[in-house]
């Protein structure tokens, strides 16, 4: 874990960890319902939640938050999410439009600081916007999304995102004692880095994740090549206010 994180800033780090929670790219068509799997829309609708995430290796441990709220314009609905760090510092805005099959992934924005330490961001190129399938036609379908993105400290460094998912089975899920229904998928990733000045890099990933009914992404684990593993669960679902009573706890620590 050590060369990895060696390899990665720690900006760029959270970033990933976020792009990783909050994007699984899908094209939807078939038979199989999993609209029940993703977040709940009618109810973010009428009120918005903060979503903690548990990232975890071997020898590290992190939180991830995710604000997600339903903004209504004309008749499009869309979900915002907003991610935060463990610093709850601001990583990454994605806004996705509701579609007849599915969940369009239509704006990607990275926050973070530049080479010369000053607050920047970045918006990526969405080549493949499906976000979530509604429906599936069965297990061996297969759905491929791709997406590009700069370095926040180089804009000349570009990193891609290519991936290859299919719906395993549903199954069920323990969270907080409670035995879920949840839907298991399996994906393909492979992450490559263009730099003008050193070459680049290819790390391909083996990941599971698990969609919980009417809560959304519940569970995923990333493993490399080398067996070396990543594993997300999310610990906790609630309020912003909530968020900013942490924050202001958070505040209050850094400070003794």
């Amino acid at each position: 874990m050590a060369t990895i994180l060696q390899g990665i800033q720690k900006n760029r780090f959270y970033i990933f960890l976020c792009f990783f929670i909050g994007f699984w790219g899908l094209q939807a068509c078939g038979k199989k319902s999993l609209r029940d799997y993703y977040f709940p829309l009618k109810q973010l609708k009428e009120q918005s939640k903060v979503y903690e995430y548990q990232f975890s290796t071997a020898d590290t441990t992190l939180k991830i938050y995710w604000y997600y709220q339903v903004v209504i314009q004309g008749d499009s609905v869309y979900l915002v999410g907003n991610c935060y760090d463990a610093g709850f510092h601001p990583l990454m805005l994605m806004r996705e439009e509701q579609v007849a099959n599915g969940m369009k992934l239509k704006e990607l924005i990275y926050y973070g600081v530049n080479q010369q330490g000053f607050s920047t961001k970045t918006t990526a190129t969405i080549e493949g916007g499906a976000v979530f399938p509604f429906q599936v036609q069965d297990d061996k379908s297969v759905f491929v999304n791709v997406i590009k993105y700069s370095d926040l400290k180089d804009s000349t460094i570009t990193t891609t995102l290519t991936r290859n998912r299919r719906f395993l089975k549903e199954t069920t899920y323990d969270f907080k004692g409670k035995q879920l229904d949840a839907a298991e998928f399996e994906m393909k990733e492979e992450q490559s880095e263009k730099d003008p000045k050193r070459g680049g890099w290819v790390h391909v990933y083996n990941i599971q994740e698990l969609y919980a009914k009417n809560i959304g992404l519940i569970y995923s684990k990333r493993t490399l090549n080398n067996g070396l593993s990543f594993e997300t669960k999310l610990v906790d679902i609630y309020t912003m206010s909530e968020l900013e009573e942490k924050f202001k706890r958070h505040l209050n620590e850094s400070k003794q």
